[in-house]
């Protein structure tokens, strides 16, 4: 639970705390903007889960909401002409979005709570 706890997080500052008026703009007129947003959602994502970073499907997991965290923005900002739409897909792209993080509890390194120094990062003094 810890895990989805923290990519959640991650979602969060990269969806709202991350993306400032600029980047949005960048989406509305071109695709770097979504890979923009989409990278700081790895970013976000890697820096979070650093004490897992050992275990591969940490890595797959993390490209995986990647790709579908961006396609789902390609989606959502394809139907967005009408602003009498925009909240309703507001709405819908935050839960989605959560959703999809949801399958990560299923992974076995999700049920372990790491700490945030490992052990080959300490260095001591003598």
């Amino acid at each position: 639970m810890f895990v989805l706890q923290k990519l959640i997080l991650a979602h969060l500052i990269a969806d709202f705390m991350l993306q400032f008026e600029e980047l949005y703009q960048l989406k509305l007129k071109s695709i770097v903007g979504h890979i923009v947003h989409a990278s700081s959602h790895t970013v976000m994502s890697l820096i979070l889960l650093w004490p897992y970073l050992d275990f591969p499907s940490v890595w797959w997991s993390i490209a995986l909401i990647t790709i579908v965290h961006f396609a789902q923005d390609m989606w959502k900002y394809a139907r967005m002409g009408r602003k009498d739409r925009f909240f309703l897909l507001f709405v819908w792209d935050q839960m989605v979005h959560l959703v999809f993080l949801l399958p990560v509890l299923a992974l076995p390194f999700s049920r372990l709570v790491t700490p945030l120094i490992k052990n080959r990062f300490v260095f001591t003094m003598m």
